[in-house]
């Protein structure tokens, strides 16, 4: 779980975040053809400013704006998943 969590932070919400704070439009999914190569892009960089604002605690308060309850729900199948085996 400390794997996907440290992947969403590092990863994909630097990617997405700002996604949340657009007025207009709805956000359902995004383009796997687009959203691989930007994530693994974020994983290959230094993302001092991401580890530093995560570090101070800010980062989870600027990128996780729309997400606790999502997160919250995607932890739950993870753990509903791994008690399938």
């Amino acid at each position: 779980m400390a794997e996907i969590e440290h992947m969403l932070w590092h990863e994909v919400a630097p990617v997405v975040f700002l996604n949340c704070y657009v007025a207009t439009g709805a956000w359902g999914l995004f383009d796997d053809d687009w959203l691989h190569p930007q994530t693994k892009k974020r994983a290959e960089s230094n993302g001092w400013v991401v580890r530093t604002l995560l570090n101070l605690g800010l980062g989870q308060k600027i990128m996780g704006m729309a997400s606790p309850e999502s997160w919250k729900k995607v932890q739950a199948l993870i753990k509903l998943s791994d008690s399938d085996y």
